[in-house]
Order: structure tokens, then sequence, then C-alpha cells
């Protein structure tokens, strides 16, 4: 499972939607990873830009907000709070959560490629 998750983190960092466009619409999953990755990197999260971009409703990006709250209280004991000047979620901690190690043909790898 670990594995698939630095798989899809790989591919939101190089922002290469082109390989999985067809099937985002309307792909939870990948909506959820898409929304942790951009609150990981310390990006907004606007309620109205989500919901055009991917087709959902606004009840849809608060069910995934909530579940996103959960599990990064759990994992982190971070808070996504709502930033009512930006209108958008956020982190509510500038000490943000390091990317995944890189994986090179199942040997982990630190950010300067350098064997871990």
């Amino acid at each position: 499972m670990i594995y698939i998750f630095v798989i899809l983190c790989k591919l939101l960092n190089k922002g290469d939607k082109n390989l999985i466009e067809d099937k985002v619409i309307g792909n939870k999953s990948y909506i959820i990873l898409t929304m942790f990755e951009e609150l990981r990197r310390g990006n907004l999260l606007q309620i109205n830009n989500v919901c055009t971009e991917y087709e959902i409703s606004a009840p849809t990006f608060r069910r995934y907000i909530s579940l996103l709250r959960s599990f990064f209280w759990e994992q982190y004991k971070l808070e996504i709070v709502y930033d009512y000047e930006k209108r958008a979620y956020k982190l509510s901690c500038d000490s943000l959560i390091p990317p995944p190690p890189q994986v090179l043909g199942g040997i982990r790898a630190d950010e300067c490629g350098e064997l871990v």
C-alpha cells in the first residue's frame, strides 16, 4: 500500500496529469490524494477551485476535507483550518510534512539521491 502511495506522489510531484487525466473526474482516491499533496506542500485549497477542477459538489469537498482532517490529526497531530481572509483551507502549522523517500528499484534514497 505504501509503495502505491509513493508512486502516486511521484506522479503528482511531476505534475504529469496526462497519464491518468481520463480517470480523474469522479475518482475519489485521486482527488483526496491530490488534496493531501497540496496541503502537504503548504498550498491552499479553495472550495470553488477544487469543485470546478474535479467536478465535485461542495458537500463532497467538505467530506473529503473532513477525512483529511482526521488523517492529518491522527498521523501528524496537524490541523486543517479554514483561512477566512483567503477563503481557503490550509494546514495550521509552518513545518510541513516532508515528501516520502524516493524508491529506486526497491532501494530507498533520501532527497539528495543518497542511498539510505
